[in-house]
């Protein structure tokens, strides 16, 4: 089944019209990093076990990129891994560096997921007030657009132009480990995309 896809242009526009600086925040770094909410802010697994999300001591500066390291559950167990954000989105920069770039110790955000998701939802319901977001098919707006939605438009943009990323690549900024994990959320001709860069 085909994800909900937000055009680039239009990721832009939503992402700067929000007011609230720790919402606009906090969905940058979703979309950035294709992340679940859960690692980026509190979060309770069914083993009961709590991550505490992104932490200003795990994002990291390098000359072309930043690299972020969230908690994530395996085999019941908590573990680490990085994903990075390019610097060559400038528009993007312009959101997260003031975030990166704070000389703070602890939570990014110091919340639980429930709250993530009331103010992810808040800016959602105002989406079809700023731009439209169009159904793959049936070119309508698309009213189901989720949270989760942002981890395939992000796979899309990277894979697409204008950062025309190679798959592989882009595999390792979102922490897709799986190919087929890839080809779920790419909306397009995965394979064709494959083939360009094999």
């Amino acid at each position: 089944m085909k994800q909900s896809i937000m055009p680039y242009k239009e990721i832009q526009l939503w992402l700067n019209s929000i007011t609230d600086l720790t919402t606009q925040h906090l969905i940058s770094v979703q979309y950035a990093t294709g992340s679940r909410i859960g690692e980026l802010v509190e979060y309770t697994h069914k083993s009961k076990e709590t991550t505490k999300g992104l932490r200003y001591e795990r994002i990291t500066e390098y000359p072309e990129y930043w690299q972020l390291t969230f908690p994530v559950f395996k085999l019941r167990k908590i573990s680490y891994e990085p994903c990075y954000v390019s610097k060559n989105e400038k528009w993007l920069m312009n959101i997260l560096e003031p975030l990166f770039t704070q000389e703070e110790y602890g939570q990014v955000f110091p919340f639980k997921e429930s709250k993530a998701r009331k103010l992810i939802k808040k800016e959602l319901n105002k989406l079809s007030q700023i731009i439209n977001i169009h159904d793959q098919k049936s070119n309508v707006i698309n009213k189901t657009f989720s949270s989760h939605n942002l981890r395939a438009t992000r796979i899309t943009h990277l894979i697409n132009p204008p950062i025309n990323m190679n798959i592989i690549e882009a595999q390792k900024h979102v922490r897709m480990k799986r190919l087929d994990t890839i080809r779920e959320y790419y909306n397009e001709n995965f394979e064709e995309r494959l083939d360009k860069f094999k």
